[in-house]
């Protein structure tokens, strides 16, 4: 039998202590990387909604599927999320 027993109360306690040094390492990297703005409009995006609006009928609607192939958004920045989840 090698390490600590299912369901004992010593188990978490040596999960915590073995992984407190990871977490604070974790919390460093979260803060160096993750930035204020993650994410901006595509003005590509924007440029097209608006010229929807004089547009009518059929050309309308060929306008908003061609809208809907142009992402809203553009990636621009980091954002890290970490959750330590433990079980017997």
């Amino acid at each position: 039998m090698i390490g600590t027993p299912q369901g004992g109360v010593i188990s978490p306690i040596l999960s915590n202590i073995y992984l407190d040094k990871f977490d604070w390492y974790m919390e460093k990297i979260i803060e160096e990387e993750n930035t204020a703005v993650t994410s901006v409009r595509n003005p590509e995006y924007t440029h097209k909604k608006s010229l929807l609006r004089a547009y009518k009928g059929e050309e309308r609607k060929k306008g908003y599927v061609e809208l809907r192939t142009i992402k809203s958004t553009i990636r621009t920045g980091t954002r890290i999320y970490y959750v330590r989840y433990a079980d017997d």
